[in-house]
C-alpha cells in the first residue's frame, strides 16, 4: 500500500483542479461530523450509498487505507480511496495491487 500511497501523492499534486476539487468535496461528504477524519462508520456508510463502491465497503478495506497509528482516514488517505475508485484499480483478499 505504502508504493501506491506516494504514486497517488505524486499525481494528486499535479492533477487539475476540477479533479482535486472532487476529491475535497468527496472527503467533505465522507466527515460527516467535520472533525477532518473518516470514521469507519462514515466511510462504510458512505460507500454503502454509492453503488459502484460498495463492493469496496469493508472493514478491511478500511483498515488498508488507514495508517495503522490513526484512529481513522485523513485527507489523504480519501485521496487514494478516490484515486483507486476512480481508476479501477484491483482490489483482491484485502489488498490493492500497486501499479
Amino acid at each position: 500500500m505504502e508504493e501506491l500511497r506516494q504514486t497517488v501523492l505524486a499525481y494528486y499534486k499535479d492533477a487539475p483542479q476540477h479533479i482535486r476539487r472532487l476529491v475535497d468535496e468527496c472527503f467533505v461528504e465522507m466527515d460527516l461530523d467535520g472533525n477532518d477524519r473518516v470514521s469507519r462508520l462514515e466511510f462504510l456508510a458512505y460507500m454503502e450509498m454509492h453503488e459502484d463502491c460498495k463492493h469496496l465497503s469493508t472493514c478491511s478495506f478500511f483498515n488498508e487505507l488507514k495508517k495503522e497509528e490513526k484512529e481513522g482516514l485523513d485527507f489523504m488517505d480519501v485521496v487514494i480511496l478516490v484515486y483507486i475508485i476512480y481508476s479501477g484499480k484491483p482490489f483482491c483478499n484485502g489488498t490493492v495491487e500497486a501499479l
